[in-house]
């Protein structure tokens, strides 16, 4: 067993080298508009269920049975619902679950879903189309994002790829600074963040390929995206991921004091997240080795 990992690591140090090696050549990796397994993933939805944190169902639009449990308590789960459609004609549901203690700076479910005000759009449940999760700072959180049939626990069909952002990885005038951990997606497109790649064992003699996302040194206080319509600074503080003939992914956050920072006076940050976004048909993306 150990000399079977420690093969597995000099092999993915072979892949990292030659991954760097297409990170610094900037291979342009475009990926088909027509791809029929691609499934274009949208949180423009106005029905949204939040409980993250088991702190107490909040809704925006309908509540349904998936919602509760057997037993009928609300689900520590947060629902975007209607956020896919498969070539069948079959929608899905993105269910967010917490992996690890989640602790949110706001004690209501508020915070997990922005602006839930009426406008133009109805009840918005949402940052202008955008996922968003406060945490506390400094903190870690390790989430869990599972596609399901629509109203169900149901996971969605493997064969398909889905187009993941997250945003406003950034810095405060203070220090504090956010990290974006992910693995098993396919490619990845960041602008003017340089990942980190790791290994990590996930099961008995199995590795996998790690990237963490930081922000650069001038990323500070980057204005929050308001939506979909992000600036040259907001695209420079995102990545998009690819996750192909997956159902679910896992994405690990961090809210970061530096050495000399304020820590816990600067409360809790936001991770916003999204489906597609100007990343997806702009950038240069990159092959990860998985």
């Amino acid at each position: 067993m150990k000399v079977s990992l420690v093969l597995l690591m000099l092999q993915w140090q072979h892949q990292a080298r030659a991954l760097h090696s297409e990170r610094v050549n900037t291979k342009t990796l475009r990926r088909s508009e027509n791809d029929a397994n691609r499934v274009k993933l949208d949180l423009c939805t106005n029905s949204i269920h939040a409980n993250l944190g088991g702190l107490g169902g909040v809704n925006v639009g309908e509540t349904g049975p998936e919602d509760k449990t057997p037993d009928g308590e609300w689900k520590n789960e947060l629902r975007y619902k209607k956020v896919a459609t498969l070539p069948t004609g079959e929608k899905l549901d993105l269910v967010v679950t917490n992996l690890t203690e989640y602790v949110p700076v706001h004690l209501k479910q508020f915070a997990l879903l922005g602006d839930t005000t009426m406008g133009e759009e109805g009840p918005r449940g949402r940052k202008g189309c955008l996922g968003s999760i406060n945490m506390k700072a400094p903190g870690s959180v390790q989430l869990k994002f599972e596609l399901v049939v629509r109203g169900t626990d149901t996971p969605a069909p493997k064969n398909y790829s889905y187009d993941f952002t997250v945003l406003d990885i950034d810095r405060s005038k203070y220090g504090m600074y956010e990290q974006i951990t992910a693995h098993g997606f396919a490619y990845f497109v960041a602008p003017s963040i340089e990942p980190i790649g790791h290994i990590e064992q996930v099961g008995p003699g199995e590795v996998a390929e790690f990237l963490t996302f930081e922000p650069r040194k001038g990323a500070v206080e980057v204005p929050n995206p308001d939506g979909l319509d992000l600036t040259v600074a907001q695209l420079n503080a995102s990545v998009g991921l690819v996750f192909e003939n997956v159902n679910h992914w896992k994405i690990t956050a961090k809210a970061i004091d530096p050495p000399g920072g304020i820590g816990g006076l600067e409360v809790g940050r936001n991770i916003f997240f999204a489906g597609s976004t100007l990343l997806q048909s702009d950038g240069r993306w990159q092959k990860t080795s998985r």
